[in-house]
């Protein structure tokens, strides 16, 4: 499979080392900032690892910009993890297998941003990767798997996130 991948964020990393070991990942997009972040010179370094192509995307001519990559990288499919930009409409159809999104939240109770801080504040007695073709609206598209984990008394913001982003690599490995 040909994978390209939009995110901006470390939850990725531990995906992008599994994809990138098994070749299925031809590219990643980060956005475009003035600052560089730490998350994206730690994506950028395992991207060198495995010789994967890095694009940055800027909101200007965003769709134009993606559906452009995704013909060069001849992508199967799109997944994204965390990306802060809206995916325009016109381009959720553009690859093959469409654009799919790892969601660090439980769907469809936990929509949108940091759905993670809600589900501890929340004292939830679990969370998970809920991974979902994408349409038009945010978090609403067909899920097609939740990877639930537990968030155990004693865990933190912190362990909670290594926690799911090792969950999103097991999501990884589902044919979507």
């Amino acid at each position: 499979m040909r994978i390209g991948l939009l995110t901006n964020s470390k939850l990725s990393i531990p995906a992008i080392d599994f994809m990138g070991s098994n070749k299925w990942l031809v590219g990643i997009g980060l956005p475009e900032r003035e600052d560089r972040t730490e998350d994206a010179d730690q994506i950028r370094h395992l991207a060198i690892h495995h010789n994967i192509s890095v694009r940055m995307f800027g909101r200007k001519d965003l769709a134009s910009n993606i559906d452009n990559w995704i013909s060069e990288l001849k992508a199967e499919v799109v997944f994204v993890f965390t990306f802060p930009f809206k995916i325009p409409s016109s381009i959720l159809g553009k690859p093959e297998k469409g654009f799919i999104n790892f969601h660090f939240g439980l769907l469809p109770q936990y929509r949108g941003a940091d759905a993670i801080f809600w589900q501890i504040r929340n004292r939830e007695k679990e969370g998970g990767v809920s991974v979902h073709k994408m349409n038009g609206e945010y978090d609403k598209g067909p899920v097609y798997f939740i990877n639930k984990i537990p968030i155990h008394s004693n865990d933190t913001y912190g362990t909670h996130l290594l926690n799911l982003s090792m969950a999103a690599v097991q999501a990884t490995q589902k044919n979507y």
